[in-house]
């Protein structure tokens, strides 16, 4: 669904600014978070008095913090002295805000706002010191240089991250090669702020990169192929060469990083090496030639192919990635074929099956279609309602009007959507009707589909809202405001949310892709328990996109988080592993070098003996690797 965006005047921002204001003094903190956000879009400089008004009288800091970077955004020199006293503030998040508000300020007297700011540059908290540093360079104080390369090559991992981000903040391009070798760190902060710099040097970084590749070091290869994968847009001949001979001489691990690389490239070599791997048995070989298909789309033997590869595939998951690829073949879609998955008992694939007969717009295909209106699945019966409506069924609207008021979250989000995507004038009046009554995640799909229509129900809706002072309706008001597109200039930085946290370890019996997704992310959280959850969840369903994750935090040093890493890695049976655990066994600690030599001679069936590894291992890593031999 594309996303909708209306412009308004400035009159009307002023106006709908003039109604987000109300819920400033709202007594729920969720209602005020929501429309900061919203506010953050529509503010110009004719709310400034109100907003510092309203800046002294919050006492959460996330929403003060919030109002005081909106003040940098729109306010004029005079409001210097009203920021400043909040960089003494108790909360970092406040000061940092304070330090980097001033000087969007753009006062004339630089010696002056740099005399306000040196003093943060030492202050105890890493936000608020590389804010004040990055800062300072940017006023043109370059003495503070020599520090910040202090801080690029030291120890401090925090510190070090923060270095990183001031230069990508300042393009300072001159840093790369510290920023480059950073993206290896084992500590993920630092990796992932090192990976959205890099972007930003791409063309510095590039020569670095593929020299690297060579180093022979596993974790590097890793990363440095995940980063090509994403950023690399052009690729010259000797880097293609040095690409193909990966693939020839390394592990199927390693080469599904490569081939995601040589899909996007499109040549008639990575077509052949394609061709090859949609029927290898390793899944992560597949599953990276499934998603390289839309790279070749245009070729005369791709709809066959493809066909083939789906009458072969067993593995559910990339079952319906195969299917949902055929959409670009519409004329090619076989019926008998897609027939049987439409009772299959994976619901992915069922759903997606439903889908493409909607898309061939065949009136035949109805009776195929409709049963599925009434499935229990939510994805299922919101992609049949669909297919059904467009092939000249209205009657779906009444099963989509019930599903909206199921008790079942899931099967009301999914009703709003495909009310949406229906776009018709008869839902607006359904939609409208629920606006007030539902949870966010249902919300969110409620006003799409109404914003599809015209400037109209827009203006209908705000009326609806001013009408009401209730929570919900505050909330609802500051949602819909996210969809204005202003003609003033985009505010810079979106505000930050804070997360939800898991409250309870409890393993789910079924997990969609999205509640998989949600979870690896507690990978790299800061949370020990969480992340602990996090790679238990990952063993225990065996999410086999998760090993690269998982392998990072191999490097941790934190024993708990690798000890269960371990046992996650186990589970998930993938032999490509056993090269990271050579590389990380000779530095486990305590129950972990017993556990890591279980795991290693699991996946080499007992027989590892210390030839196997670079260097020579002690005495009771050698005594843990003999326990777990074959015979022993």
């Amino acid at each position: 669904m594309e996303k909708v965006a209306f412009e308004l005047s400035e009159s009307e921002q002023y106006d709908l600014f003039y109604e987000l204001a109300k819920s400033l003094s709202h007594p729920s903190r969720e209602v005020r978070v929501s429309t900061v956000a919203a506010i953050s879009r529509i503010a110009n400089r004719r709310c400034t008095n109100l907003l510092l008004d309203k800046l002294d009288l919050e006492k959460d800091i996330f929403i003060k913090a919030s109002l005081i970077r909106i003040l940098g955004e729109i306010g004029t020199p005079n409001l210097i002295d009203a920021l400043e006293k909040y960089q003494i503030h108790s909360e970092p998040r406040i000061r940092a805000n304070a330090i980097e508000s001033m000087v969007k300020l753009q006062i004339k007297n630089k010696e002056e706002l740099v005399k306000r700011i040196i003093p943060c540059v030492h202050d105890e908290n890493n936000r608020v010191s590389s804010t004040a540093l990055k800062e300072l360079l940017s006023l043109g104080e370059t003495r503070f240089v020599p520090y910040l390369k202090l801080l690029l090559k030291g120890t401090d991992t925090n510190r070090k991250s923060s270095a990183i981000w001031v230069v990508g903040e300042l393009g300072l391009v001159e840093f790369v090669e510290d920023v480059v070798f950073s993206l290896y760190s084992e500590n993920y902060q630092v990796h992932s702020i090192a990976e959205r710099v890099l972007i930003k040097f791409k063309d510095k970084a590039l020569p670095i990169l593929f020299e690297n590749l060579f180093m022979g070091d596993s974790m590097v290869k890793v990363y440095t192929f995940l980063f090509l994968s994403k950023h690399l847009d052009e690729i010259s001949e000797e880097q293609n060469d040095i690409l193909f001979n990966f693939v020839e001489t390394e592990n199927d691990f390693i080469v599904s990083f490569v081939l995601k690389i040589l899909y996007k490239f499109k040549s008639d070599k990575a077509f052949n090496l394609m061709k090859s791997y949609l029927f290898a048995e390793d899944e992560a070989l597949r599953k990276v030639s499934i998603e390289g298909i839309s790279n070749f789309v245009d070729r005369d033997e791709i709809d066959a192919l493809l066909v083939k590869a789906i009458q072969s595939e067993k593995e559910p998951r990339l079952l319906a990635s195969l299917i949902k690829c055929l959409s670009a073949f519409p004329q090619q879609i076989s019926e008998d074929l897609l027939k049987g998955f439409l009772d299959h008992e994976d619901d992915r694939v069922c759903a997606n099956a439903i889908e493409l007969f909607g898309n061939k717009g065949d009136e035949k295909l109805l009776s195929l279609i409709t049963p599925h209106v009434k499935s229990s699945n939510n994805r299922i019966m919101a992609n049949a309602a669909i297919a059904c409506f467009r092939l000249g069924e209205k009657k779906v609207l009444g099963h989509l009007k019930e599903a909206l008021v199921s008790s079942n979250v899931k099967m009301r989000a999914s009703a709003a959507f495909a009310l949406g995507e229906i776009g018709s004038s008869d839902v607006v009046e359904i939609l409208i009707e629920r606006l007030l009554k539902d949870v966010q995640s249902v919300r969110k799909h409620i006003i799409n589909g109404l914003l599809q229509q015209d400037k109209g129900i827009y203006q209908k809706l705000i009326d609806i809202l001013k009408e009401s002072n209730s929570m919900q309706s505050r909330e609802v008001l500051a949602e819909i405001s996210h969809k204005v597109k202003t003609p003033q200039e985009q505010i810079q930085k979106l505000l930050e949310y804070y997360s939800d946290e898991v409250t309870a370890f409890e393993i789910p019996e079924k997990m969609s892709d999205q509640e998989i997704d949600e979870v690896m992310e507690l990978l790299f959280c800061n949370d020990q328990k969480l992340k602990t959850y996090g790679i238990y969840i990952m063993g225990e369903k065996k999410v086999y996109k998760s090993v690269s994750r998982l392998i990072c935090l191999l490097y941790e040093r934190n024993d708990d988080v690798v000890g269960e890493t371990l046992l996650a890695l186990e589970k998930l049976n993938k032999e490509e592993t056993l090269v990271f655990l050579r590389d990380v066994y000779p530095w486990m600690n305590n129950e972990n070098i017993d556990l890591c030599a279980k795991v290693m001679q699991h996946f080499a069936k007992g027989k590892l003996d210390d030839s196997y590894f670079t260097g020579r291992l002690k005495e009771k890593h050698l005594i843990c690797l003999e326990t777990y031999k074959v015979g022993k």
